[in-house]
């Protein structure tokens, strides 16, 4: 069910991105530190805080669907938003139905390079995480003690080759200092990196009026 790879970027040809979990949020109150949020950066508790059982805001704490891996259009029901499985499966079905590709083989202790992509941005982050079928247990919590640390502070943005006229344009890799948080995240001290791209500036009507009055609601 993949489209792309770490040298084309990614994308949604095909209905890979409707494997997740939604509605997921956090079971108790926010731990993730603000200096970690893409979204919101400007509140933090109140009627304004839209986000607050966001999963992100306590990293690897929400109940998911399915064996961790999500399943077919989000969950058991459709939702008008964007949650419709992939042809051939059924809302709710677990990713783990879907036939199995050639596994990738990392070396214990090696450092690998990952990449995912976005399809829409609701800020949050990434962990990476493992969990062997050999082990005849793939669940969350098999995931959840298996978390992968990060190698350095860099995280770089690549964008997908672009058709201009009888052209291809492929714009460079651009760095990005990576924010890494092992603090308020669960299991405790498993590594999370935020999403580095924020998402667009969201306010209420009222809010937005008297902030940009120039400007038509």
């Amino acid at each position: 069910m993949r489209s792309g790879s770490i040298e084309l970027a990614g994308d949604c040809n095909h209905m890979e991105c409707m494997w997740f979990s939604q509605p997921a949020t956090i079971p108790g109150e926010p731990t993730l530190p603000d200096y970690a949020r893409t979204m919101q950066t400007n509140v933090s508790a109140g009627p304004n805080d839209f986000s607050r059982g966001a999963p992100w805001r306590a990293p690897g704490s929400a109940p998911v669907y399915g064996s961790g891996c999500g399943v077919a259009g989000g969950g058991p029901v459709p939702y008008s938003n964007g949650g419709n499985a992939p042809e051939g499966y059924t809302n709710g079905d677990d990713f783990l139905s879907i036939p199995a590709g050639k596994p990738a083989v990392w070396r214990r202790g090696a450092t690998e390079e990952v990449a995912y992509a976005i399809f829409a941005n609701h800020g949050g982050g990434v962990s990476w995480r493992l969990c062997s079928k050999k082990s005849g247990n793939i669940s969350e919590e098999c995931f959840a003690h298996n978390s992968l640390e990060y190698s350095g502070n860099t995280q770089w943005i690549r964008y997908q080759p672009m058709v201009q006229w009888d052209s291809v344009l492929q714009l460079p890799d651009f760095p990005i200092p990576a924010v890494r948080v092992t603090e308020g995240t669960h299991p405790p001290g498993s590594h999370w990196t935020r999403n580095p791209v924020p998402p667009c500036l969201l306010c209420s009507q009222a809010d937005c009026m008297r902030k940009y009055p120039s400007q038509k609601m």
